[in-house]
């Protein structure tokens, strides 16, 4: 019998490293490069706030409104008047729709101010104070009470996702802006020829340009909301507005890191659909949604126009704090994403800051 034939060993050992290979599982592939640094700003910048507007019918608050104007003791001198709130720290925004809280009365006091005559103003300068005062009071709670209730599944939603930690150092407070105009133009009769702006503060006033426009009055995320509300002409709101001359995701982390409000002007031709207004309601926007002061004549000038803002703010406890500026920033976001109602655009401003 003739003997088997040998193996090459040099053959057999490449064979067997071939086999070896085809059985090993194949390597994924290797990730994507990552855009270049231009192409990702340019995506941020890119970014706009498509802001949930909550609108509410509100004849209570529409009532209360025109009823100042059978009490006003304005006589045409005093016509814009400002009550602010601030509830202790820990305190749940809801305390800011009761008149009277059970555990003291100061945590909802209102304070009243007259912006046209701070010093002189007939209904505040008076003890006891006179029925405008009274009534002026009542509207701000009733204002506040309309708003919190209309937005409140988005700050239950705001405040359980805000860390454990952070919860019983929140500040919420509130301001009422009331206006009384009349005339065939609201958007050039002013009260007491002081320049204003329909939605924000006093525009004009402290370095802060007057918006004569289209305009955005803050993009602080702290800033939760306004309540705007009006007897007739409502405020002209544009939710699909394009901040072309600027990045609003940017302007959103610089604001929310110092509290330092920049109103942000736009053209018309960027301005989208204007939405349309419902009489007898109340809408409840982010401040950094575009409006303007009503444009449209009146049909009817000689009534004249009363409209109330409610904002709601919160701050944290604390200003010492060396990590205030990213705290405020960590509220913020949520603020975008829970009550703006704009996943994305927070999404975006976390993006950036990564």
């Amino acid at each position: 019998m003739s003997a088997p034939p040998s193996r090459n060993p040099i053959v057999a050992t490449a064979m067997s490293s071939k086999r070896k290979r085809a059985e090993a599982p194949t390597a994924p592939p290797p990730p994507p490069p990552p855009p270049p640094p231009g192409d990702a700003s340019k995506a941020v910048a890119s970014v706009q706030l498509r802001p949930r507007l909550v609108e509410k019918d509100a004849p209570e608050l529409v009532a209360a409104l025109n009823g100042l104007e059978g009490v006003a003791n304005h006589g045409g001198e005093c016509a814009e008047w400002v009550g602010r709130r601030w509830l202790k720290a820990g305190v749940h925004p809801s305390t800011l729709t009761r008149a009277h809280a059970a555990d003291g009365a100061d945590e909802v006091t209102v304070t009243l101010t007259c912006r046209t005559h701070p010093k002189r103003c007939p209904w505040l300068c008076t003890r006891p104070p006179l029925e405008g005062a009274v009534a002026l009071t009542a509207l701000c709670n009733t204002a506040l009470a309309a708003t919190v209730d209309a937005l409140r599944p988005q700050l239950d939603a705001f405040l359980a996702a805000v860390p454990n930690e952070l919860r019983p150092k929140l500040i919420f407070g509130s301001d009422v802006t009331v206006r009384r105009t009349c005339g065939v133009n609201h958007a050039i009769d002013r009260p007491a020829g002081r320049p204003h702006d329909e939605g924000g503060g006093r525009a004009g006033v402290g370095g802060v340009p007057a918006m004569g426009g289209i305009h955005a009055d803050s993009f602080d995320g702290l800033l939760l909301c306004f309540g705007l509300c009006s007897t007739k002409l409502g405020t002209p709101v544009y939710p699909e507005a394009n901040f072309t001359s600027g990045k609003p995701v940017w302007w959103f982390i610089s604001q929310s890191r110092t509290g330092k409000c920049m109103p942000r002007q736009i053209e018309r031709a960027d301005a989208g659909r204007l939405r349309a207004w419902r009489p007898g309601t109340l809408v409840v926007l982010p401040a950094a949604t575009a409006h303007s002061r009503p444009d449209e004549p009146d049909g009817d000038p000689a009534v004249p126009r009363w409209f109330c803002r409610a904002s709601i703010r919160v701050a944290l406890e604390g200003r010492k704090d060396p990590d205030a500026r990213a705290k405020r920033l960590q509220l913020a976001l949520l603020v975008a994403e829970h009550v703006w109602g704009d996943v994305e655009f927070a999404a975006a401003a976390r993006r950036e800051l990564a």
